[in-house]
């Protein structure tokens, strides 16, 4: 049976988590908004080992991730995958408070408000669709990229990989420090060439990552 991740046990693993498979998922072109895990590292580590290691990283993330607008078709994309994105936050958000405006405040909206709740069935799913499309082809011409270049961007993979391995070794010490098992622990990685680690679940045809723990 496949291990889900448990993790609300320890104090700080969660971000740490979050920050490793962040930075493993830059190694395969994944290039996610930082800011949120950031915040997390300096809430979480201010001052320390980590704080100072990802200090060292972020500079190479902002490279990374600003690659791809040189890549031709990718800034219109990125730009119809906000768009979409919006649109579905947008509809979904006001059919909600709709929603709670009629059935809990007995409030009504009349035959405008009406409308918007039920067209929202239909936008928001259609909207997503186009969103996850456009990301699925932005990712597709950067791994093209890649591709025909492979050489690019090496050094600072090669520095990511040593970095997520710093991590994971730190991540194994803090699981054990707070007494428990680090086979119980299970987490998303899209690599699996780390060192003690072991894999306990496959990716899927909707989840391109794995589930691994620590080996103990």
């Amino acid at each position: 049976m496949t291990k889900r991740p448990n993790l609300a046990a320890v104090p700080n693993i969660t971000s740490l988590v979050a920050l490793i498979f962040l930075l493993d998922g830059y190694r395969v072109n994944r290039f996610e908004n930082p800011a949120a895990v950031e915040k997390a590292v300096r809430k979480g580590d201010p001052g320390g080992e980590i704080s100072r290691k990802w200090k060292e990283i972020r500079p190479s993330l902002d490279k990374m991730a600003s690659l791809p607008a040189s890549i031709p078709g990718v800034v219109r994309l990125t730009q119809v995958r906000i768009t979409f994105r919006f649109l579905a936050s947008a509809y979904t958000s006001a059919a909600l408070m709709l929603v709670v405006a009629r059935f809990v405040l007995r409030l009504s909206y009349g035959e405008l408000g009406e409308w918007l709740v039920i067209s929202a069935a239909g936008v928001v799913p259609i909207a997503w669709l186009i969103g996850e499309l456009a990301n699925y082809r932005i990712a597709k011409k950067v791994e093209e990229f890649f591709e025909n270049n492979p050489k690019s961007l090496e050094d600072i993979r090669s520095e990511l990989k040593k970095t997520v391995q710093s991590f994971l070794y730190t991540l194994f010490h803090q699981i054990r420090r707070a007494g428990q098992d680090p086979k119980k622990f299970a987490f998303k990685m899209y690599n699996t060439d780390y060192e003690g680690i072991e894999v306990v679940g496959m990716p899927t045809r909707w989840a391109k990552y794995y589930l691994v723990s620590i080996k103990s």
